[in-house]
Protein backbone atom coordinates (compact mmCIF):
# COMPACT_ATOMS: atom_id res chain seq x y z
CA UNK A 1 0.00 0.00 0.00
CA UNK A 2 0.88 3.43 -0.76
CA UNK A 3 1.97 5.81 2.22
CA UNK A 4 -0.50 8.41 3.17
CA UNK A 5 -0.37 11.85 0.98
CA UNK A 6 -2.55 14.00 -1.08
CA UNK A 7 -3.66 12.23 -4.01
CA UNK A 8 -5.90 14.74 -6.83
CA UNK A 9 -8.32 13.14 -8.25
CA UNK A 10 -10.11 11.93 -5.89
CA UNK A 11 -7.71 8.73 -5.52
CA UNK A 12 -6.83 7.29 -1.96
CA UNK A 13 -4.09 5.39 -1.37
CA UNK A 14 -6.23 2.07 -0.58
CA UNK A 15 -7.49 2.38 -4.49
CA UNK A 16 -3.69 1.68 -5.62
CA UNK A 17 -3.75 -1.77 -4.18
CA UNK A 18 -4.04 -4.74 -6.17
CA UNK A 19 -7.01 -6.18 -4.54
CA UNK A 20 -8.43 -2.98 -5.07
CA UNK A 21 -8.41 -3.20 -9.14
CA UNK A 22 -9.06 -7.42 -9.04
CA UNK A 23 -12.28 -6.07 -7.63
CA UNK A 24 -13.38 -4.43 -11.05
CA UNK A 25 -12.42 -7.59 -12.96
CA UNK A 26 -14.32 -9.69 -10.51
CA UNK A 27 -17.21 -8.09 -10.54
CA UNK A 28 -17.19 -8.00 -14.38
CA UNK A 29 -16.70 -12.01 -15.03
CA UNK A 30 -19.76 -12.56 -13.00
CA UNK A 31 -21.75 -10.84 -15.01
CA UNK A 32 -24.36 -12.20 -17.81
CA UNK A 33 -23.64 -8.88 -19.78
CA UNK A 34 -20.02 -10.17 -20.67
CA UNK A 35 -18.96 -7.62 -23.17
CA UNK A 36 -20.67 -4.64 -21.81
CA UNK A 37 -19.28 -5.17 -18.25
CA UNK A 38 -15.89 -5.60 -19.54
CA UNK A 39 -16.12 -2.32 -21.58
CA UNK A 40 -17.12 -0.61 -18.36
CA UNK A 41 -14.64 -2.18 -16.19
CA UNK A 42 -11.56 -1.24 -18.76
CA UNK A 43 -12.61 2.37 -18.72
CA UNK A 44 -12.40 2.29 -15.02
CA UNK A 45 -9.24 0.88 -15.21
CA UNK A 46 -8.24 3.46 -17.89
CA UNK A 47 -9.32 6.61 -15.79
CA UNK A 48 -7.53 5.26 -12.78
CA UNK A 49 -4.32 4.22 -14.90
CA UNK A 50 -4.67 8.23 -16.03
CA UNK A 51 -4.90 8.86 -12.62
CA UNK A 52 -2.04 7.54 -11.65
CA UNK A 53 0.00 8.71 -14.34
CA UNK A 54 -0.36 12.39 -13.50
CA UNK A 55 0.35 11.72 -10.32
CA UNK A 56 3.61 10.44 -11.27
CA UNK A 57 4.51 12.83 -13.84
CA UNK A 58 3.55 15.34 -10.83
CA UNK A 59 6.05 13.50 -8.42
CA UNK A 60 9.11 13.03 -10.69
CA UNK A 61 9.29 16.61 -11.26
CA UNK A 62 9.30 16.84 -7.22
CA UNK A 63 12.94 16.37 -5.63
CA UNK A 64 11.51 15.94 -2.42
CA UNK A 65 9.29 12.96 -3.33
CA UNK A 66 11.70 9.80 -2.53
CA UNK A 67 12.71 7.36 -4.91
CA UNK A 68 10.14 4.66 -2.72
CA UNK A 69 7.12 6.67 -3.70
CA UNK A 70 8.13 6.54 -7.03
CA UNK A 71 8.62 2.97 -7.13
CA UNK A 72 5.04 2.35 -5.16
CA UNK A 73 3.60 4.61 -7.77
CA UNK A 74 5.24 2.46 -10.62
CA UNK A 75 4.26 -1.13 -8.98
CA UNK A 76 0.63 0.87 -9.16
CA UNK A 77 0.49 0.86 -12.68
CA UNK A 78 2.28 -2.62 -13.74
CA UNK A 79 -0.73 -3.71 -11.41
CA UNK A 80 -2.93 -2.12 -13.83
CA UNK A 81 -1.49 -3.81 -16.82
CA UNK A 82 -1.83 -6.86 -15.46
CA UNK A 83 -5.57 -6.16 -14.99
CA UNK A 84 -5.95 -4.88 -18.23
CA UNK A 85 -4.68 -7.60 -19.89
CA UNK A 86 -6.89 -10.38 -17.74
CA UNK A 87 -9.71 -8.04 -18.86
CA UNK A 88 -8.46 -8.08 -22.71
CA UNK A 89 -8.97 -11.84 -22.99
CA UNK A 90 -12.74 -10.93 -22.54
CA UNK A 91 -12.27 -8.79 -26.17
CA UNK A 92 -10.45 -11.89 -27.76
CA UNK A 93 -12.78 -14.44 -27.13
CA UNK A 94 -15.23 -12.04 -28.57
CA UNK A 95 -13.16 -11.31 -31.28
CA UNK A 96 -12.33 -14.94 -32.01
CA UNK A 97 -16.11 -15.97 -31.52
CA UNK A 98 -17.05 -13.22 -34.58
CA UNK A 99 -14.07 -14.19 -37.10
CA UNK A 100 -14.92 -18.03 -36.53
CA UNK A 101 -18.86 -17.01 -37.34
CA UNK A 102 -17.60 -14.96 -40.46
CA UNK A 103 -15.04 -17.69 -41.58
CA UNK A 104 -17.03 -20.77 -41.58
CA UNK A 105 -14.16 -22.74 -41.31
CA UNK A 106 -13.40 -25.49 -38.95
CA UNK A 107 -10.15 -25.82 -36.73
CA UNK A 108 -8.33 -27.93 -38.88
CA UNK A 109 -8.84 -25.53 -41.88
CA UNK A 110 -6.94 -23.03 -39.89
CA UNK A 111 -4.03 -25.17 -38.96
CA UNK A 112 -3.81 -25.93 -42.23
CA UNK A 113 -3.61 -22.46 -43.61
CA UNK A 114 -1.25 -21.50 -41.23
CA UNK A 115 1.09 -24.56 -41.91
CA UNK A 116 1.16 -23.74 -45.49
CA UNK A 117 1.75 -20.35 -45.21
CA UNK A 118 4.74 -21.29 -42.58
CA UNK A 119 6.44 -23.21 -44.85
CA UNK A 120 7.37 -26.03 -42.54
CA UNK A 121 6.38 -28.11 -38.89
CA UNK A 122 5.60 -25.63 -36.09
CA UNK A 123 4.77 -26.48 -32.38
CA UNK A 124 1.14 -26.19 -31.39
CA UNK A 125 2.11 -22.71 -29.00
CA UNK A 126 3.64 -21.09 -32.40
CA UNK A 127 0.78 -22.09 -34.44
CA UNK A 128 -1.95 -20.67 -31.96
CA UNK A 129 -0.10 -17.48 -31.94
CA UNK A 130 0.30 -17.25 -35.28
CA UNK A 131 -3.01 -17.81 -35.99
CA UNK A 132 -4.30 -15.61 -33.72
CA UNK A 133 -2.08 -12.79 -35.19
CA UNK A 134 -2.95 -13.55 -38.63
CA UNK A 135 -6.62 -14.89 -38.70
CA UNK A 136 -7.89 -13.34 -35.16
CA UNK A 137 -9.24 -16.86 -33.76
CA UNK A 138 -7.71 -17.80 -30.13
CA UNK A 139 -7.38 -21.85 -30.64
CA UNK A 140 -6.70 -23.82 -27.43
CA UNK A 141 -3.70 -25.84 -28.15
CA UNK A 142 -5.39 -28.90 -25.39
CA UNK A 143 -7.43 -29.39 -28.86
CA UNK A 144 -4.64 -29.78 -31.26
CA UNK A 145 -4.33 -33.46 -29.92
CA UNK A 146 -7.68 -34.87 -30.42
CA UNK A 147 -7.60 -32.91 -34.02
CA UNK A 148 -4.45 -35.08 -35.04
CA UNK A 149 -6.15 -38.20 -33.77
CA UNK A 150 -9.05 -37.09 -35.49
CA UNK A 151 -7.07 -36.82 -38.74
CA UNK A 152 -5.96 -39.89 -38.12
CA UNK A 153 -8.90 -41.83 -37.73
CA UNK A 154 -9.95 -39.83 -41.08
CA UNK A 155 -7.25 -41.22 -43.20
CA UNK A 156 -7.44 -44.68 -41.70
CA UNK A 157 -11.20 -44.99 -42.98
CA UNK A 158 -10.23 -43.02 -46.35
CA UNK A 159 -6.93 -43.16 -47.04
CA UNK A 160 -5.69 -39.95 -49.13
CA UNK A 161 -9.66 -38.76 -49.22
CA UNK A 162 -8.07 -35.22 -48.30
CA UNK A 163 -5.76 -33.14 -49.98
CA UNK A 164 -3.96 -32.89 -46.83
CA UNK A 165 -4.22 -33.69 -43.29
CA UNK A 166 -3.07 -32.30 -40.35
CA UNK A 167 0.20 -34.77 -39.36
CA UNK A 168 2.75 -34.74 -36.19
CA UNK A 169 6.42 -34.30 -37.59
CA UNK A 170 8.53 -37.48 -37.04
CA UNK A 171 11.70 -37.44 -35.48
CA UNK A 172 14.81 -39.01 -36.77
CA UNK A 173 13.79 -42.65 -35.70
CA UNK A 174 10.47 -42.06 -37.10
CA UNK A 175 8.98 -41.40 -34.39
CA UNK A 176 5.67 -38.74 -34.24
CA UNK A 177 6.89 -35.45 -31.88
CA UNK A 178 3.77 -34.60 -30.63
CA UNK A 179 4.21 -30.95 -30.41
CA UNK A 180 4.77 -30.58 -33.73
CA UNK A 181 2.46 -30.31 -36.60
CA UNK A 182 2.54 -30.78 -40.13
CA UNK A 183 1.00 -31.24 -43.47
CA UNK A 184 0.91 -34.45 -45.13
CA UNK A 185 1.43 -33.10 -48.59
CA UNK A 186 4.87 -32.21 -47.58
CA UNK A 187 7.31 -34.18 -48.62
CA UNK A 188 8.87 -36.65 -46.15
CA UNK A 189 12.43 -35.31 -45.64
CA UNK A 190 10.70 -31.75 -44.51
CA UNK A 191 8.98 -33.61 -41.55
CA UNK A 192 11.90 -35.24 -40.12
CA UNK A 193 12.93 -33.11 -37.11
CA UNK A 194 17.00 -33.84 -37.63
CA UNK A 195 19.28 -32.27 -35.19
CA UNK A 196 19.11 -28.44 -35.67
CA UNK A 197 15.58 -28.57 -37.79
CA UNK A 198 13.64 -27.32 -34.25
CA UNK A 199 15.58 -24.03 -34.86
CA UNK A 200 15.87 -23.99 -38.65
CA UNK A 201 11.70 -24.54 -38.52
CA UNK A 202 11.32 -21.62 -35.82
CA UNK A 203 13.78 -19.13 -37.83
CA UNK A 204 11.28 -19.79 -41.09
CA UNK A 205 7.87 -19.55 -38.94
CA UNK A 206 9.37 -16.12 -37.74
CA UNK A 207 10.91 -15.24 -41.27
CA UNK A 208 6.71 -16.04 -42.42
CA UNK A 209 5.61 -13.98 -39.92
CA UNK A 210 7.55 -11.20 -40.51
CA UNK A 211 6.24 -11.25 -44.19
CA UNK A 212 2.99 -11.81 -43.17
CA UNK A 213 3.13 -8.42 -40.66
CA UNK A 214 4.25 -6.81 -44.20
CA UNK A 215 1.20 -7.96 -45.88
CA UNK A 216 -0.95 -6.96 -43.28
CA UNK A 217 -2.85 -3.15 -43.15
CA UNK A 218 -0.53 -1.27 -40.50
CA UNK A 219 -3.52 -0.87 -38.50
CA UNK A 220 -3.08 -5.07 -37.70
CA UNK A 221 0.67 -5.05 -37.18
CA UNK A 222 0.96 -4.77 -33.32
CA UNK A 223 0.09 -8.78 -33.24
CA UNK A 224 2.75 -9.63 -35.28
CA UNK A 225 5.26 -7.18 -34.32
CA UNK A 226 4.31 -8.69 -30.23
CA UNK A 227 4.93 -12.11 -31.94
CA UNK A 228 8.18 -11.33 -33.84
CA UNK A 229 9.68 -9.35 -30.74
CA UNK A 230 8.90 -12.68 -28.79
CA UNK A 231 10.86 -15.34 -30.47
CA UNK A 232 13.72 -12.95 -31.82
CA UNK A 233 14.31 -12.49 -28.11
CA UNK A 234 14.33 -16.47 -27.68
CA UNK A 235 15.77 -17.00 -30.43
CA UNK A 236 18.43 -14.47 -29.55
CA UNK A 237 18.53 -12.41 -32.71
CA UNK A 238 18.65 -9.14 -33.49
CA UNK A 239 18.75 -8.04 -29.69
CA UNK A 240 16.42 -4.72 -29.40
CA UNK A 241 17.04 -1.69 -27.74
CA UNK A 242 14.93 0.46 -25.92
CA UNK A 243 12.89 2.04 -28.16
CA UNK A 244 9.91 0.73 -29.85
CA UNK A 245 10.23 -1.69 -32.38
CA UNK A 246 10.10 -0.02 -35.67
CA UNK A 247 11.90 -0.46 -39.46
CA UNK A 248 15.49 -0.70 -38.30
CA UNK A 249 14.22 -3.19 -35.75
CA UNK A 250 12.37 -4.86 -38.33
CA UNK A 251 15.25 -4.84 -41.29
CA UNK A 252 18.21 -5.67 -38.53
CA UNK A 253 15.70 -9.33 -37.68
CA UNK A 254 14.66 -10.20 -41.28
CA UNK A 255 18.61 -9.70 -41.77
CA UNK A 256 19.90 -11.59 -39.65
CA UNK A 257 16.77 -14.33 -39.77
CA UNK A 258 18.31 -14.83 -43.88
CA UNK A 259 21.32 -15.22 -43.08
CA UNK A 260 21.14 -17.92 -40.27
CA UNK A 261 18.82 -19.91 -42.62
CA UNK A 262 20.87 -19.89 -45.40
CA UNK A 263 23.50 -21.38 -43.32
CA UNK A 264 21.75 -23.48 -41.21
CA UNK A 265 19.53 -24.74 -44.26
CA UNK A 266 21.74 -27.14 -46.36
CA UNK A 267 22.84 -28.82 -43.42
CA UNK A 268 19.38 -29.93 -42.10
CA UNK A 269 18.25 -30.80 -45.60
CA UNK A 270 21.56 -32.94 -45.97
CA UNK A 271 20.60 -34.63 -42.52
CA UNK A 272 16.86 -34.90 -43.20
CA UNK A 273 17.68 -36.69 -47.21
CA UNK A 274 19.95 -39.38 -45.11
CA UNK A 275 17.01 -39.71 -42.73
CA UNK A 276 14.53 -39.85 -45.78
CA UNK A 277 16.17 -42.58 -47.37
CA UNK A 278 16.11 -44.96 -44.13
CA UNK A 279 12.33 -44.60 -43.07
CA UNK A 280 10.93 -44.10 -47.01
CA UNK A 281 10.82 -47.88 -46.84
CA UNK A 282 8.35 -47.48 -43.73
CA UNK A 283 4.30 -48.07 -44.82
CA UNK A 284 2.83 -44.81 -46.30
CA UNK A 285 0.67 -45.39 -42.74
CA UNK A 286 4.25 -45.09 -40.21
CA UNK A 287 5.09 -42.05 -42.73
CA UNK A 288 2.17 -39.79 -41.53
CA UNK A 289 1.98 -40.70 -37.98
CA UNK A 290 5.13 -42.28 -37.22
CA UNK A 291 5.92 -45.30 -35.98
CA UNK A 292 3.71 -46.68 -32.63
CA UNK A 293 5.50 -47.89 -29.53
CA UNK A 294 4.51 -51.48 -28.15
CA UNK A 295 4.00 -51.86 -24.54
CA UNK A 296 7.57 -52.66 -23.68
CA UNK A 297 9.24 -49.91 -25.63
CA UNK A 298 10.10 -50.77 -28.62
CA UNK A 299 9.14 -50.11 -32.34
CA UNK A 300 6.85 -51.88 -34.01
CA UNK A 301 6.99 -51.46 -37.66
Amino acid sequence: MLRPGPFPHGIAPHELCWWNIHGIFACMTHSPSTSLEARRGFRQLLHKQKQLIDRLLEQLDDPNVSSLRLLELIEALEGLDRRKAELSVTFREEVSLLRTREEERSVRQFVLRALGFLGCPQPARFLRQFIWAHERIDLETRGFGALRRDEARAWRRRPGHRVAYIVPALDPAGHALARWMARSDWPLASRIAVEGADRLFTLTGLSSVIRARGEAPKSAGAPYLALIEQYATELEIGRRASQPPGSDWLSSIRTNLEEEIQSLEPLVVSKQGDRERQLSSLPEEQQLWGIQMNTHGHSTY
